[in-house]
């Protein structure tokens, strides 16, 4: 999963002072719709109307697990990386991150992200004698000796000397009491059995993460940003069927706004009618355990928190 550069608080590491601002920690199931509707609310937020005092943060999800999009799996990456913020694990996946970001891997000379991975594991536990779930305590150093481990691979000399930067930047501070994490997910009954999404609402509320689901995808609270969405059959819609290439929702969305690909949806599209999708979700089933197996979505309810009803 990508993460914006702008990532918000800094840990305690770094000089710059922290401010206090309520955070809304986000992990996304998905690899491409998600994180590109979410980013568009990110980079437009102040012609959103996001109050000012809310942090929207897309968490990092390991690249080396990143086929592992099973709401279970998704979840377990979300704990590992909220308790183990400044684990070696975690900083190679953020280093990682730093490739893909800045595409990096489309380079001829540029070696595999898993075998990347490795050697920046070995070379820390040669020198420091660090193993992927231990803490490092002198961030600092290590990841300045890491650097120069990297500026030694030709394709990474031109943008290795911004990545203590982009690091720093997307260190997380979670306050229990003050700041949220949530975890967007499909019900999606063709990979999540009925005990498994049951399995997923405990869990979540064991370990305090908040849960924001659609069923049966994602495409659905898209339609939802349109009167039209009325005027589909609901049975259909929730059945979702496959369709040639494309599936139901994917077709209905596209003939609502005019083409729709998963890979570049154009959030900005979206964005003016957030509103009207808040309000057209309550028509719908809301309730999590309701949307076991009920069309319907809760991401509304997430978003009415943090936009400001008076910019409507």
């Amino acid at each position: 999963m990508r993460i914006p550069k702008k990532f918000g608080e800094r840990t305690p590491y770094f000089k710059k002072p922290q401010k206090e601002k309520r955070k809304y920690i986000l992990a996304y199931e998905g690899q491409a719709t998600e994180v590109q509707y979410f980013q568009g609310l990110i980079d437009n937020r102040a012609s959103i109307g996001i109050d000012p005092i809310i942090d929207l943060l897309p968490v990092l999800r390991s690249i080396p697990q990143e086929s592992h999009s099973h709401p279970k799996k998704i979840l377990k990456l979300l704990e590992e990386h909220i308790e183990n913020y400044d684990t070696v694990k975690v900083l190679i996946d953020k280093m990682i991150d730093y490739f893909i970001e800045n595409q990096l891997t489309d380079q001829a000379d540029m070696p595999s992200m898993k075998s990347l991975a490795y050697e920046m594991e070995c070379f820390l536990k040669e020198n420091f004698n660090l193993s992927l779930e231990d803490k490092i305590e002198d961030v600092h150093t290590v990841i300045s000796e890491l650097t120069g481990f990297l500026l030694k691979k030709p394709a990474l000399t031109a943008l290795i000397e911004k990545i203590a930067d982009y690091i720093e930047e997307q260190q997380i501070l979670y306050s229990e009491d003050q700041d949220y994490i949530c975890l967007i997910i499909d019900r999606d009954k063709g990979s999540m059995k009925p005990d498994q999404y049951m399995q997923v609402i405990e869990k979540c509320k064991e370990k305090k993460i908040r849960l924001f689901v659609t069923n049966p995808s994602f495409e659905f609270w898209l339609l939802l940003h349109s009167d039209k969405v009325f005027d589909y059959d609901p049975d259909e819609l929730l059945e979702n069927k496959k369709i040639g290439r494309k599936r139901f929702l994917e077709k209905a969305v596209s003939e609502v706004f005019n083409g729709y690909k998963k890979g570049n949806i154009q959030p900005e599209r979206f964005l003016p009618y957030i509103r009207k999708a808040i309000a057209n979700e309550k028509n719908f089933c809301q309730d999590l355990y309701g949307l076991k197996d009920r069309l319907g979505s809760n991401i509304g309810t997430l978003l009415e928190e943090f936009i400001d009803p008076k910019d409507a």
